[in-house]
């Protein structure tokens, strides 16, 4: 008999309504938030945080899991597989966050000041500005100006990643590959009402009014044997 988990971390059941309703009470999910955030390399070198192994790969956080110290500033939801940052010590890890910011700055103005120099001194030129990305950019936005949504965008808004959309059967990897289309990438059976692909621009776009029934074909069923 196969063996099923009783929950499958980043899709369990319930996930993103507890995460709406944690957001709704103040609190800031971590390292997903607006704004900046405080890395994992911070968080475990202030004693906040530490990695358990091995790690899943349906695992939100790589593996991270706040320490006693850490809860004092961080929220966990072990059922949920949530972990955020509290609402009222969130003004204060951001101060934290931002003081590491300067001293990051002011190491890196040092270094890149004497780089600068060095490169000079071995007559070694600046080069130009990058070009800005043209055309897809704006067929992207004219496609979305009809009512469509990327599904970067979408991923975004519903906090949907990329391997949810390959497990729930939303995308998967084609057989044969074609270059002249997006990676190996197609849209599954189960969504085809909800996504088109545009092979010139490389991208897939949800349909108009399709994004809420699109989210609901990313959830999984969990079952335990």
């Amino acid at each position: 008999m196969a063996h099923f988990p009783e929950r499958i971390l980043k899709m369990a059941p319930g996930r993103f309504e507890r995460y709406h309703q944690l957001i709704a009470q103040g609190h800031v999910e971590l390292i997903r938030g607006l704004g900046p955030q405080p890395s994992y390399l911070q968080l475990m070198a202030w004693g906040w945080m530490v990695q358990v192994r091995p790690v899943h790969f349906l695992d939100a956080y790589e593996g991270h899991r706040p320490t006693a110290e850490g809860l004092e500033f961080l929220l966990y939801d072990e059922h949920h597989h949530l972990i955020m940052i509290r609402t009222d010590r969130y003004e204060q890890v951001m101060a934290k966050v931002e003081d590491s910011k300067r001293i990051a700055a002011e190491a890196a103005t040092v270094n890149f000041g004497y780089e600068l120099e060095l490169g000079f001194n071995r007559g070694f030129m600046l080069s130009g500005d990058a070009p800005e990305l043209e055309g897809q950019e704006a067929a992207i936005k004219r496609v979305e100006a009809r009512g469509y949504l990327s599904l970067d965008r979408f991923q975004t808004l519903y906090k949907v990643e990329f391997d949810e959309l390959i497990l729930s059967g939303v995308l998967r990897y084609q057989e044969q590959r074609d270059p002249d289309r997006i990676s190996n990438i197609q849209v599954g059976p189960k969504a085809r009402h909800c996504l088109m692909c545009s092979s010139r621009w490389q991208t897939f776009f949800v349909r108009p009014g399709m994004a809420d029934e699109l989210y609901r074909l990313c959830t999984m069923e969990v079952r335990v044997a």
